[in-house]
């Protein structure tokens, strides 16, 4: 009996134990550095600790121009201006792959199901069949493939987003000032209309009464048309255009 009462106390506290194991109990932390001083930290009565004031960096000024210079006009001293690569917006430009585009040809039409509004781009088949595609597969790529239409999904190029980063901004939509070179100022005897980065243009277009252009001209009749670079059209007279420097 004795040597029972023995074994049935040493199982007791083992079950015990095997319970206790399969607890899980709160264990002590280290404390992080912060919470140490504030242990430390001397009573404030319960306010809250004074919290010090901290500044955001603001973004420098334009500089302050010397005598002989004055602020870039072009980028009015910030020594970045807005990326003119041609498609760029907003830093992005159309992506070069065969996905469908919201530049791609759109159409409404009476289809089964959809709304009227929607709109669809038609794919032809041959045979005077075709295959609709409404805007909601935009990004996507579809090929024609015996008379049927294979849908390839996302495109590979822009993985489906139909634009990607343009390759002279790099997708910021802003460069360095071609004029002042990043510098933020030129010298003060440079002029919207004369300075030498606009005189180097070789599309550089002068008329009489002071204005320039860059662009490309062309002539009819009595008339010339300039297209600028921006895609603007300017009609002028033909005798309206300075003289060529040194004739």
């Amino acid at each position: 009996m004795k040597h029972l009462a023995v074994r049935l106390v040493a199982l007791t506290w083992l079950s015990l134990g095997l319970v206790g194991c399969s607890e899980k109990k709160p264990t002590s932390q280290a404390k992080l550095p912060e919470q140490a001083a504030s242990t430390n930290a001397p009573d404030t009565n319960g306010m809250p600790e004074p919290v010090a004031a901290t500044s955001e960096a603001k973004p420098a000024g334009p500089p302050v121009p010397a005598a002989d210079q004055q602020l870039c006009f072009q980028c009015e001293g910030t020594g970045q201006m807005t990326c003119h690569h041609t498609g760029c917006d907003h830093g992005f430009v159309e992506c070069p792959g065969p996905c469908l585009k919201r530049s791609s040809k759109w159409e409404h039409a009476q289809v089964d199901g959809h709304p009227p509004e929607t709109l669809w781009h038609v794919i032809p088949l041959g045979g005077g069949h075709e295959q609709l595609v409404s805007q909601a597969h935009i990004g996507e790529v579809f090929v024609v493939r015996n008379g049927q239409v294979d849908r390839l999904g996302k495109c590979k190029v822009c993985n489906g987003t139909c634009h990607l980063p343009c390759p002279t901004c790099g997708g910021k939509a802003k460069v360095v000032c071609d004029l002042c070179e990043g510098r933020k100022v030129i010298p003060a005897a440079w002029k919207t209309n004369d300075n030498p980065v606009l005189n180097r243009q070789p599309d550089l277009l002068r008329l009489k009464d002071g204005r320039v252009f860059l662009g490309k001209r062309s002539d009819l009749g009595e008339r010339a048309f300039i297209r600028t670079r921006d895609g603007q059209f300017i009609t002028v007279g033909k005798d309206d255009f300075a003289e060529p420097e040194g004739k």
